[in-house]
């Protein structure tokens, strides 16, 4: 699209979704997968941005097919089937997405942040099912073999081309804003974006969710345990304004 900027190519393929979404499912629901690049300046290529453009467009598509989500789910609720549910999954998404358009982030990172919402626990899928079945009497081995799911889910993503854009995220979302996380210690904006957003919803929802043969706990005091955590655990300004959110 000649003489148009990143703002109104991203508002024209929103509007595209939204007008697939709402067309007939007769005969079938038409549906289509979009990319958005913008070349800013003559020193890129024009082929760079095109090949950008397809690179997101296939990342959406991975988003959108129900197939592909559907197996890749059903896989890690064969594996673990205590620890991470389809309806935690859903939830844990909806709530980094509500976060994401609250933020206004663009239409590729949404799609990021909704395939890191299912996918970082994918390292999971290597931990002997009887470590789980322990719940809170693991050992300290235990707790060590545990640790290691968020960089064996970094070596999953990192060999599929569909998931290698997400891959430092799943190695960061157990890291800690004060550097007290793991694996590598970062802390504050060395923690990627998307893994920073992550950590506040599944803290959230893990909370409120009652897993781990915990008691879940009301709204009120979810977001209070976040607001305690601010600054430790958690990005002190994404808390809050997932406080905001909400709130509302």
């Amino acid at each position: 699209m000649p003489q148009t900027n990143e703002d109104k190519a991203i508002k024209i393929a929103t509007r595209i979704k939204k007008g697939l979404s709402e067309a007939e499912d007769k005969p079938i629901k038409p549906s289509m997968s979009l990319g958005v690049a913008t070349k800013n300046s003559d020193r890129q290529k024009i082929e760079e941005v095109l090949k950008e453009a397809e690179d997101r467009m296939y990342r959406n598509k991975l988003i959108e097919s129900k197939n592909i989500r559907n197996s890749i789910i059903d896989s890690l609720q064969n594996r673990l089937k205590e620890i991470e549910t389809k309806e935690h999954c859903c939830r844990l998404q909806e709530l980094v997405l509500k976060i994401g358009r609250a933020l206004e982030l663009p239409d590729n990172q949404l799609d990021e942040l909704a395939l890191l919402s299912l996918l970082h626990d994918i390292g999971k899928v290597v931990i002997p099912k009887n470590i789980f079945m322990k719940g809170d009497s693991l050992s300290q081995e235990d707790q060590e073999i545990i640790k290691k799911h968020s960089e064996t889910g970094y070596r999953i993503a990192l060999a599929s081309p569909d998931l290698a854009h997400i891959a430092n995220a799943i190695l960061a979302h157990h890291e800690h804003w004060d550097g007290s996380g793991y694996p590598q210690g970062l802390k504050e904006k060395e923690i990627p974006f998307n893994a920073r957003v992550l950590a506040i919803a599944h803290a959230y929802e893990i909370m409120t969710g009652g897993y781990f043969n915990k008691q879940p706990i009301s709204h009120e005091e979810a977001l209070e345990e976040l607001k305690k955590y601010a600054g430790s655990r958690f990005d002190p300004k994404l808390v809050k304004k997932f406080v905001e959110i909400m709130s509302n």
